[in-house]
């Protein structure tokens, strides 16, 4: 089950997700098979 709302602290466009296995909170990333984490990079 999910939920799609507005607002809060990101900005719009913004994919902000958790996930509960049997209730508690477990980090997303176990679920995305192995997708390489982000590196941000100077802009300029």
């Amino acid at each position: 089950m999910g939920g799609v709302a507005t607002g809060g602290h990101t900005g719009p466009g913004t994919v902000h997700f958790g996930v509960r296995l049997d209730g508690e909170y477990i980090n997303p990333l176990r679920l995305l098979g192995g997708v390489p984490r982000a590196v941000l990079l100077p802009c300029c």
